[in-house]
């Protein structure tokens, strides 16, 4: 997956996922977080250009990033991501990010 971003919760600290669905979190301290993981949107998505046209915009297809990641994913209160930071250890982490299974 690629287009997503993972953050860990109240450690200020995240990275976007590369080409081969990888991220690397630098200087994370010890302790517990949740990972929450939403897509990467480009700038002009989020704040228009000065001089912009506005256009309308098509509609998003299912091939779209903010598709590929489900909802629960994308929330700290509900990503059922958890994961443990411990000092002195390499610290590696495997998420699946394929969407849930309904129960």
């Amino acid at each position: 997956m690629q287009n997503a971003h993972v953050d860990l919760s109240n450690s200020g600290g995240g990275a976007d996922l590369n080409e081969k669905g990888e991220a690397t979190i630098e200087a994370v301290l010890p302790g517990e977080y949740r990972v929450v993981v939403y897509p990467v949107l480009p700038i002009s998505a989020i704040i228009p250009a000065e001089n912009a046209t506005p256009v309308t915009a098509p509609r998003k297809s299912a091939s779209q990033p903010e598709k590929e990641i489900p909802k629960s994913f994308r929330d700290e209160a509900t990503t059922p991501f958890k994961i443990s930071v411990v000092a002195g250890m390499a610290n590696h982490f495997e998420l699946d990010l394929q969407k849930p299974e309904k129960q």
